[in-house]
């Protein structure tokens, strides 16, 4: 592992639980801790309506208010991380409204402030910081011909066109088999997201697989086991083989804390290593894939191999983990960023 995203220590309920009063202690202890381990550590998130603090709307009583408290927030967070090498700038804000078309998730934040919000945000961050990459990240967009894939494709390209400073996209990649044993749309085509990578390089966008986990619909049982091996190992391969594709991110290291049984009640086995930390088949299939590489990126044979001096070799690289859990998990129909702990927890009180 070469990096940590901080899962929960960075969202806006915890780290400013009260308007102008910031909490790093949580961020904090994650990034001395990846400081210590030579780790890279990434900015998740600026912006997000998931997790938002309690007086967010009591407080944000209309555009302008709003938009100072957007910046005030981003302010505080960079400005105590100003050198972070990747932001989330902002996260999940396309869903499909009522009418079943595409658009703009139905927020607080774009209630108030509107359609142009997400290009406020990278631009603000691109002005806190001029050297780091800055993403817009979010789940069920790494196929090509999903309509949710297409609509934020859509986005980014006109963001591009435009001028907005926006350099990569985060593909979540959470995805499961369900209890039953149907793989449909659970199991992802991967040569579609090999297919939606191509399309971001043409437009000189770079993709990060940025919470990557399996989740088994229960019982567990040796296909589903060998579906979610097939599943890493495909899925690291294809950011591997793709110039754009520099991160790969799992989110979770264990099942001991996972946030999928408190969101999903009928799924559990999601991440590389079981509750007692034992490593699994999956984990295996990554290192299989890793083994092939030489630890700046080339092929083994190539005439590469030179030492890496950390971080993630630059076309596909070493896995990275969410740091672990400060709140509990959230619950939406897909996706998730957030970690809960399991209620058979093995860490203290």
């Amino acid at each position: 592992f070469a990096a940590i995203t901080p899962a929960n220590a960075m969202k806006m309920n915890v780290i400013q639980p009260v308007r102008g009063r910031f909490d790093f202690v949580d961020a904090d202890a994650l990034y001395a801790f990846a400081q210590q381990n030579g780790l890279e550590f990434r900015g998740h998130p600026l912006v997000w309506h998931t997790q938002a603090a309690n007086w967010l709307e009591e407080e944000g009583v209309d555009r302008d208010t709003t938009l100072a408290i957007m910046y005030e927030h981003m302010d505080g967070l960079m400005g105590h991380f100003p050198d972070l090498p990747y932001w989330d700038v902002v996260n999940e804000a396309i869903e499909r409204n009522s009418e079943g078309v595409w658009t703009f998730r139905d927020t607080f934040w774009h209630r108030m402030i509107g359609d142009d919000l997400i290009d406020l945000a990278f631009q603000h961050a691109r002005a806190l910081d001029p050297d780091a990459k800055l993403l817009y990240n979010d789940y069920n967009i790494e196929q090509l011909g999903h309509p949710k894939a297409d609509k934020v494709f859509e986005m980014i390209s006109d963001m591009k066109a435009r001028g907005i400073p926006i350099d990569a996209v985060g593909f979540q990649s959470h995805y499961y088999v369900e209890p039953n044993g149907n793989t449909n749309p659970g199991v992802p085509n991967i040569q579609a997201i090999r297919d939606n990578m191509a399309r971001y390089a043409a437009i000189g966008v770079d993709v990060h697989i940025t919470e990557c986990d399996f989740r088994i619909g229960r019982p567990l049982d040796p296909t589903k086991e060998e579906l979610q091996k097939s599943f890493f190992a495909g899925l690291l391969q294809a950011c591997i083989d793709a110039p754009n594709c520099s991160h790969f991110t799992v989110w979770g290291l264990s099942d001991v804390d996972s946030w999928v049984p408190s969101t999903f009640p009928d799924y559990d086995y999601a991440h590389l290593f079981d509750a007692q930390f034992v490593a699994k088949p999956a984990y295996a299939a990554l290192t299989t894939v890793l083994a092939q590489y030489n630890p700046d990126g080339t092929p083994i044979g190539s005439g590469g191999g030179a030492t890496s001096t950390g971080g993630t070799p630059s076309t596909g690289g070493a896995p990275s983990t969410a740091g672990a859990p400060s709140t509990g998990g959230g619950s939406r129909d897909d996706g998730g960023c957030s970690v809960g702990p399991r209620s058979n927890t093995l860490w203290p009180a």
